[in-house]
Protein backbone atom coordinates (compact mmCIF):
# COMPACT_ATOMS: atom_id res chain seq x y z
CA UNK A 1 0.00 0.00 0.00
CA UNK A 2 1.63 3.32 -1.03
CA UNK A 3 1.83 6.26 1.64
CA UNK A 4 -1.58 7.75 1.93
CA UNK A 5 -1.12 11.76 1.44
CA UNK A 6 -1.88 14.04 3.94
CA UNK A 7 -5.38 15.37 4.21
CA UNK A 8 -8.04 17.38 5.76
CA UNK A 9 -11.56 16.22 6.13
CA UNK A 10 -13.94 19.16 7.35
CA UNK A 11 -17.77 18.56 7.82
CA UNK A 12 -19.15 21.07 10.86
CA UNK A 13 -22.89 19.93 9.96
CA UNK A 14 -24.59 17.86 12.33
CA UNK A 15 -26.59 15.35 10.30
CA UNK A 16 -29.85 13.62 11.81
CA UNK A 17 -31.13 11.12 9.41
CA UNK A 18 -34.35 9.62 10.03
CA UNK A 19 -38.05 9.09 9.21
CA UNK A 20 -39.98 11.87 10.77
CA UNK A 21 -37.17 13.85 11.69
CA UNK A 22 -38.15 16.89 10.67
CA UNK A 23 -40.39 16.65 13.49
CA UNK A 24 -37.58 17.61 15.87
CA UNK A 25 -37.27 21.01 14.14
CA UNK A 26 -38.06 23.07 17.41
CA UNK A 27 -35.72 21.51 19.49
CA UNK A 28 -32.61 22.45 16.59
CA UNK A 29 -33.99 25.76 16.76
CA UNK A 30 -34.29 26.27 20.48
CA UNK A 31 -30.76 25.08 20.81
CA UNK A 32 -29.12 27.53 19.43
CA UNK A 33 -30.90 30.39 21.35
CA UNK A 34 -32.81 31.74 18.32
CA UNK A 35 -36.00 33.03 18.55
CA UNK A 36 -37.01 34.24 14.86
CA UNK A 37 -37.24 31.89 12.23
CA UNK A 38 -37.32 32.66 8.13
CA UNK A 39 -38.04 29.26 6.64
CA UNK A 40 -36.33 29.13 2.73
CA UNK A 41 -38.41 27.68 -0.13
CA UNK A 42 -40.05 27.82 -2.79
CA UNK A 43 -43.89 28.36 -4.08
CA UNK A 44 -43.89 24.11 -5.44
CA UNK A 45 -43.00 22.88 -2.18
CA UNK A 46 -45.88 24.97 -0.10
CA UNK A 47 -48.61 24.07 -3.01
CA UNK A 48 -47.76 20.30 -2.11
CA UNK A 49 -48.02 20.80 1.75
CA UNK A 50 -44.32 19.99 2.29
CA UNK A 51 -43.66 23.33 4.50
CA UNK A 52 -46.77 22.99 6.13
CA UNK A 53 -45.91 19.24 7.11
CA UNK A 54 -43.09 20.48 8.84
CA UNK A 55 -44.38 23.71 9.85
CA UNK A 56 -47.78 22.18 11.52
CA UNK A 57 -45.38 20.48 13.73
CA UNK A 58 -43.68 23.44 15.82
CA UNK A 59 -45.50 24.86 18.55
CA UNK A 60 -47.73 27.52 18.35
CA UNK A 61 -45.19 30.50 19.95
CA UNK A 62 -42.85 29.27 17.06
CA UNK A 63 -44.79 29.51 14.13
CA UNK A 64 -46.24 32.67 15.40
CA UNK A 65 -42.21 34.17 15.08
CA UNK A 66 -42.05 32.54 11.67
CA UNK A 67 -41.95 34.03 7.94
CA UNK A 68 -41.94 32.16 5.12
CA UNK A 69 -40.23 33.38 1.88
CA UNK A 70 -41.53 31.11 -1.38
CA UNK A 71 -40.09 33.10 -3.72
CA UNK A 72 -37.13 30.60 -4.81
CA UNK A 73 -36.51 29.80 -8.82
CA UNK A 74 -34.17 27.22 -10.03
CA UNK A 75 -30.67 28.38 -10.18
CA UNK A 76 -31.37 31.36 -8.01
CA UNK A 77 -30.36 34.52 -8.27
CA UNK A 78 -28.33 37.20 -6.74
CA UNK A 79 -31.84 39.39 -6.96
CA UNK A 80 -33.66 36.63 -5.34
CA UNK A 81 -31.05 36.24 -2.11
CA UNK A 82 -31.37 40.11 -1.80
CA UNK A 83 -34.97 40.19 -1.30
CA UNK A 84 -35.00 37.15 0.97
CA UNK A 85 -32.59 39.34 3.01
CA UNK A 86 -34.18 42.16 2.93
CA UNK A 87 -37.74 40.04 4.44
CA UNK A 88 -34.89 38.50 6.89
CA UNK A 89 -33.87 41.85 8.28
CA UNK A 90 -37.62 43.30 7.98
CA UNK A 91 -38.68 40.43 10.04
CA UNK A 92 -35.27 40.67 12.87
CA UNK A 93 -34.60 36.29 11.23
CA UNK A 94 -31.86 35.31 13.30
CA UNK A 95 -31.86 31.67 11.99
CA UNK A 96 -32.59 30.36 8.36
CA UNK A 97 -34.48 27.14 8.26
CA UNK A 98 -33.95 26.00 4.54
CA UNK A 99 -36.47 23.41 2.74
CA UNK A 100 -36.32 21.90 -0.65
CA UNK A 101 -33.38 21.37 -2.80
CA UNK A 102 -30.14 22.90 -3.41
CA UNK A 103 -31.68 25.98 -4.86
CA UNK A 104 -33.38 27.10 -1.17
CA UNK A 105 -30.54 25.47 0.25
CA UNK A 106 -28.28 27.92 -1.79
CA UNK A 107 -30.56 30.92 -1.00
CA UNK A 108 -30.45 30.51 2.44
CA UNK A 109 -26.75 30.24 2.90
CA UNK A 110 -26.36 33.46 0.95
CA UNK A 111 -28.64 35.56 3.51
CA UNK A 112 -27.07 33.82 6.42
CA UNK A 113 -23.99 35.61 4.78
CA UNK A 114 -25.70 39.13 4.22
CA UNK A 115 -27.42 38.83 8.03
CA UNK A 116 -24.38 39.29 9.68
CA UNK A 117 -21.79 40.36 6.95
CA UNK A 118 -23.98 43.14 5.17
CA UNK A 119 -22.99 43.94 1.18
CA UNK A 120 -24.27 41.87 -1.57
CA UNK A 121 -24.10 38.39 -2.09
CA UNK A 122 -21.38 39.34 -4.93
CA UNK A 123 -19.11 40.83 -2.51
CA UNK A 124 -18.37 37.17 -1.29
CA UNK A 125 -17.92 35.12 -4.81
CA UNK A 126 -14.90 32.75 -4.07
CA UNK A 127 -13.44 31.14 -1.36
CA UNK A 128 -13.22 32.68 2.01
CA UNK A 129 -14.08 36.14 1.38
CA UNK A 130 -16.51 35.83 4.47
CA UNK A 131 -15.24 37.60 7.39
CA UNK A 132 -17.77 37.64 10.12
CA UNK A 133 -19.86 34.58 11.64
CA UNK A 134 -22.97 33.72 9.50
CA UNK A 135 -26.60 33.19 11.09
CA UNK A 136 -27.14 29.80 11.00
CA UNK A 137 -28.97 27.52 8.56
CA UNK A 138 -30.84 24.48 9.35
CA UNK A 139 -31.42 22.62 6.25
CA UNK A 140 -33.91 20.39 5.55
CA UNK A 141 -33.91 18.35 1.78
CA UNK A 142 -36.68 17.85 -0.19
CA UNK A 143 -34.43 15.49 -3.02
CA UNK A 144 -32.15 13.18 -3.04
CA UNK A 145 -29.56 15.35 -4.76
CA UNK A 146 -27.46 18.15 -4.66
CA UNK A 147 -26.03 17.43 -0.95
CA UNK A 148 -26.00 21.04 -0.47
CA UNK A 149 -27.30 20.24 3.43
CA UNK A 150 -23.58 19.63 4.23
CA UNK A 151 -21.29 21.78 1.29
CA UNK A 152 -19.42 24.97 2.26
CA UNK A 153 -20.66 26.23 -0.87
CA UNK A 154 -23.42 28.93 -2.61
CA UNK A 155 -24.16 28.96 -6.51
CA UNK A 156 -25.97 31.78 -6.91
CA UNK A 157 -26.23 33.28 -11.03
CA UNK A 158 -25.65 36.64 -11.01
CA UNK A 159 -27.93 38.50 -13.33
CA UNK A 160 -25.25 41.18 -14.30
CA UNK A 161 -22.73 39.04 -16.10
CA UNK A 162 -25.48 35.80 -16.72
CA UNK A 163 -22.68 33.77 -14.70
CA UNK A 164 -23.34 30.96 -11.86
CA UNK A 165 -20.84 32.40 -9.67
CA UNK A 166 -20.00 30.58 -6.11
CA UNK A 167 -19.59 31.70 -2.57
CA UNK A 168 -17.27 28.81 -0.43
CA UNK A 169 -16.89 29.11 3.23
CA UNK A 170 -17.08 26.63 6.14
CA UNK A 171 -18.83 29.18 7.67
CA UNK A 172 -22.03 28.87 5.49
CA UNK A 173 -22.20 25.07 5.67
CA UNK A 174 -25.55 24.65 7.63
CA UNK A 175 -25.13 24.01 11.12
CA UNK A 176 -27.82 21.01 11.24
CA UNK A 177 -29.56 18.94 8.75
CA UNK A 178 -32.68 17.15 9.05
CA UNK A 179 -32.61 14.08 6.36
CA UNK A 180 -35.64 13.25 6.69
CA UNK A 181 -36.86 9.94 4.09
CA UNK A 182 -40.65 10.80 4.89
CA UNK A 183 -40.44 14.39 2.86
CA UNK A 184 -38.56 12.45 -0.27
CA UNK A 185 -41.18 9.15 -0.24
CA UNK A 186 -43.58 11.45 -2.26
CA UNK A 187 -41.92 12.77 -5.07
CA UNK A 188 -42.98 12.24 -8.30
CA UNK A 189 -41.02 9.22 -9.53
CA UNK A 190 -38.66 11.05 -12.55
CA UNK A 191 -37.61 13.75 -9.91
CA UNK A 192 -36.43 10.80 -7.74
CA UNK A 193 -34.75 9.31 -10.86
CA UNK A 194 -33.25 12.72 -11.49
CA UNK A 195 -32.12 13.75 -8.64
CA UNK A 196 -30.71 10.03 -7.48
CA UNK A 197 -28.85 10.13 -10.69
CA UNK A 198 -27.17 13.52 -9.29
CA UNK A 199 -26.70 12.16 -6.33
CA UNK A 200 -24.39 9.39 -7.96
CA UNK A 201 -22.86 11.43 -10.47
CA UNK A 202 -21.06 13.79 -7.21
CA UNK A 203 -20.13 9.95 -5.65
CA UNK A 204 -18.39 8.98 -8.98
CA UNK A 205 -17.06 12.23 -9.26
CA UNK A 206 -15.77 12.31 -5.41
CA UNK A 207 -13.87 8.91 -5.98
CA UNK A 208 -12.60 9.27 -9.00
CA UNK A 209 -10.80 13.15 -8.61
CA UNK A 210 -7.55 13.86 -8.22
CA UNK A 211 -8.80 15.36 -4.64
CA UNK A 212 -10.41 12.52 -3.09
CA UNK A 213 -8.99 10.72 -0.31
CA UNK A 214 -10.44 7.52 1.90
CA UNK A 215 -13.25 8.82 3.81
CA UNK A 216 -14.38 10.76 0.88
CA UNK A 217 -13.93 7.71 -0.88
CA UNK A 218 -15.79 5.42 1.64
CA UNK A 219 -18.75 7.76 0.91
CA UNK A 220 -18.19 7.46 -2.85
CA UNK A 221 -18.61 3.76 -2.86
CA UNK A 222 -21.43 2.79 -0.17
CA UNK A 223 -23.47 5.78 -2.40
CA UNK A 224 -22.72 3.52 -5.49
Amino acid sequence: MNELNAFDFVLPTKIRFGYGISGELENEINAFGKKTVLVVTDKGLISAGVVGRVIDKLGNDMRDNLTIFDGVEPNPRDTTVQRAYETAKAKGADILVAIGGGSSMDVAKGVSVLLTNGGMIGDYEGLDQIKAETAPVIAIPTTVGTGSEVTFWSVITDTNRHFKMSVGSTMIAPKVALVDPDLVSSLPPAVIASTGMDALTHAIEGYTCKLSEPITDACGIYAD
